[in-house]
């Protein structure tokens, strides 16, 4: 019912080391990273340093109201390596295979609850094989968590222990997935590709089109409307010359749905970076304490803590 300054910044790193190791999204953990520095912000302070301990249902510091060099150091030192970790995802792909790994680490605590289990093995076969395109990403995600479903119904009767680490497998599946449709949008479009050669526009347009499942950085995703969009766009301008009809309203609907998705995509994208920017400001600005009155001009050392009471 307590917490203190290191606890609060190992935990915000715990968030960074989980995205780092596949275990959460960049979008859970930036979620996390808002709400603690939102219940920092309202937490009282002494020239800009956390008190020693805080109540975690009142918020209210503890009796006595003690400032930690230590505590302080530690946790400035926490926000700064949060930082730079936050900078970094702003260049960071959309998707990388570690998340497999994440999953696959679940699945192998989970069968250790378990007696041997055939589905369960195949489950762990099918996660170390990671996929390294976002459509192959999403369709492997998507089959892992209708394995997980089954599993779960299977193992209903099993102990509590069994059905925690499935549902924390579920959640963390159903987590990626949610990622990856709010980054690439465009996972979701199953219209058939038009045919190429009826254009030089569309033939490039449909190249662009199918290297985006290469994968994107988080940056590059916020800029598709100044790559591939426009050339979209002038493709659509043009296919007044095209002959044929019924192909000519069949490509304007594939390109408009890829219009559509290819824009939430760098709107979403574009309000992640900002998001993260206001963390970084916010993570440097919890960070920037005044240190002055912990320091020992005459032992030329900082001194254990202040009591402000």
């Amino acid at each position: 019912s307590r917490t203190s300054p290191t606890n609060i910044g190992l935990s915000l790193l715990a968030n960074l080391s989980a995205y780092d190791l596949g275990y959460l999204s960049a979008g859970k953990m930036l979620e996390r990273t808002q709400l603690t520095f939102t219940t920092m912000g309202d937490l009282k302070k002494f020239r800009g340093h956390l008190y020693n301990w805080y109540d975690t249902h009142t918020l209210e510091p503890l009796p006595p109201l003690y400032v930690s060099s230590v505590d302080s150091g530690n946790l400035a030192g926490h926000l700064l390596t949060l930082s730079g970790g936050l900078n970094e995802l702003k260049d960071a792909p959309i998707y990388t295979p570690v998340i497999f790994s994440g999953l696959l680490d679940t699945v192998r605590v989970m069968k250790r609850y378990t007696v041997k289990n055939a589905a369960i093995a195949q489950l762990e076969k099918d996660l170390d094989e990671s996929p390294q395109t976002l459509q192959g990403a999403l369709t492997l995600l998507q089959w892992v968590k209708q394995q997980t479903d089954s599993i779960g119904t299977s193992l209903a009767d099993n102990n509590n222990e069994v059905q925690s680490w499935i549902q924390t497998l579920k959640k963390n599946i159903e987590d990626h997935i949610e990622e990856l449709l709010h980054l690439a949008p465009w996972l979701h479009i199953y219209q058939p590709t038009p045919h190429e050669d009826l254009d030089g526009n569309l033939d490039e347009v449909i190249s662009q089109i199918k290297e985006l499942d290469n994968g994107l950085t988080l940056r590059e995703v916020s800029q598709l409307d100044e790559t591939i969009c426009p050339l979209i766009e002038i493709t659509l301008m043009r296919l007044s010359n095209l002959k044929n009809p019924s192909a000519k309203e069949h490509i304007i609907s594939y390109l408009n749905l890829w219009l559509s998705n290819l824009h939430k995509a760098v709107s979403h994208a574009s309000r992640r970076i900002q998001m993260i920017r206001t963390l970084i400001d916010q993570s440097e600005s919890f960070a920037n304490m005044d240190f002055a009155f912990l320091y020992s001009t005459s032992k030329k050392l900082f001194v254990i803590g202040y009591n402000v009471t």
